[in-house]
């Protein structure tokens, strides 16, 4: 039982790095020069979920000039990807939430029920 304790604290963590992730690329929405990244999780059987973070079009700023101009690339983020994003992350941290929670009563009332 604390194994799976362990586990959906891991995915709470995880799905909170993310939900930062993500808060943060909406912040910089319209920030220039900026690159998205991206949280993608990996169910790891040892630790649980962990959370690794890349950012995928970080190499294109390679393509702009930076000696005579100061023009930056717009932001590559996208709040229609990042919108959905979040719902969905809040809604997988609520579940695993609820699972703590749940787990908790659990123990409780096996606590009382032995007491």
């Amino acid at each position: 039982m604390f194994f799976s304790v362990d586990n959906t604290i891991a995915a709470l963590r995880a799905f909170g790095k993310k939900m930062q992730v993500i808060s943060n690329n909406i912040a910089n929405v319209s920030t220039d020069g900026y690159k998205r990244s991206r949280a993608h999780l990996v169910n790891d059987p040892k630790d649980g979920v962990t959370v690794t973070i890349s950012q995928p079009g970080a190499d294109a700023l390679s393509q702009y000039p930076t000696s005579e101009s100061t023009a930056q690339p717009p932001s590559d983020v996208s709040l229609n990807e990042e919108i959905p994003q979040s719902i969905a992350t809040q809604r997988y941290y609520e579940a695993n939430l609820k699972i703590v929670r749940v787990k908790d009563e659990m123990l409780k009332s096996t606590i009382d029920i032995i007491e």
